[in-house]
């Protein structure tokens, strides 16, 4: 009669709902791990222990849009430091990455479509496109974000990733800033990249502020598990790009199973000494995290 009861009940409880996030393992100077087996972390929600039913490194074939400001306000920047540092990116991603770019001065405007970053010379492809366009007019990265997000969604069954290189001068955008990262976050997208805090010359007008910009790209890149990047100057670009590149090199596909509401206080213990965790906010998977 015990054993009947008991399996009624479990009949009875919830079916449990497999989440997936991502994970980003540092050391203490903010190197990227890239070791870590399942047997090196543990996962708890609320402080209890939940088994992994997987933890892996993500090598899957990705595509990435990479968004560069290309407002008049940046133009120099645009011409040397985004240029130098947009070449230094693709150089560094991995080989099964297909990349679009995209500008963001006075529209977000796709000038490379689905390069193949394996072959020969795409970096310096990359730079010699880029020193063809014009900086003019405001920064539309808010709207190219979307944009981009929305693109990327289209094409299922690979890791999707919007990668922004951007300053805080005058901005212009087309929607609110939470609508903004509402519609960026429905795509399922990893957002990162970096935000630098110069405005280049002054220009008039602009109706992104730059705790719009500190609002947008704080939130999805949290969400997201993403790196935020933060230099105070444009000729910090380059290293700040190649430090996002690691960190898309060296990121973790982690799943488990859950019941009853969704998860939350999510944390990975890590069998390592002086290590930083940056995590995705779970997802129900669905299709690929």
């Amino acid at each position: 009669m015990i054993p009947w009861l008991l399996a009624a009940l479990a009949l009875l409880q919830p079916a449990a709902d497999r989440y997936a996030l991502r994970a980003v393992v540092l050391d203490a100077k903010e190197a990227p791990i890239r070791d870590l087996e399942t047997t090196d972390v543990s996962l708890t929600v609320a402080g209890a222990t939940v088994p992994l039913s997987r933890f892996e490194k993500d090598e899957r074939p990705a595509r990435v849009a990479l968004l560069i400001d290309s407002s008049q306000p940046l133009q120099a920047a645009f011409r040397l430091q985004f240029n130098e540092a947009a070449k230094a990116f693709v150089a560094s991603l991995p080989s099964n990455t297909r990349l679009t770019v995209w500008t963001t001065g006075d529209r977000p405007t796709r000038v490379i479509e689905d390069l193949d970053v394996s072959e020969d010379g795409s970096a310096q492809q990359v730079s010699r496109v880029l020193s063809r366009q014009a900086a003019m007019g405001g920064n539309t990265i808010l709207d190219a974000i979307v944009e981009a997000a929305e693109d990327l969604k289209k094409k299922e069954g690979e890791r999707s990733v919007v990668v922004f290189l951007t300053a805080e001068g005058a901005g212009f955008s087309n929607d609110e800033r939470q609508s903004i990262v509402d519609r960026v976050l429905r795509t399922g997208v990893e957002v990162t990249g970096t935000l630098i805090g110069e405005q280049g010359n002054a220009m008039t007008g602009g109706d992104v502020s730059p705790e719009e910009y500190d609002y947008v790209f704080g939130s999805l890149t949290d969400t997201t598990g993403g790196r935020l990047e933060r230099p105070l100057t444009v000729m910090a670009a380059t290293p700040a790009m190649l430090r996002v590149a690691a960190d898309l090199r060296s990121t973790y596909r982690a799943a488990f199973d859950f019941r009853g509401k969704k998860p939350a206080k999510i944390a990975l213990q890590v069998a390592r000494p002086s290590v930083k965790v940056r995590l995705s906010t779970p997802r129900k998977e669905i299709s690929s995290p």
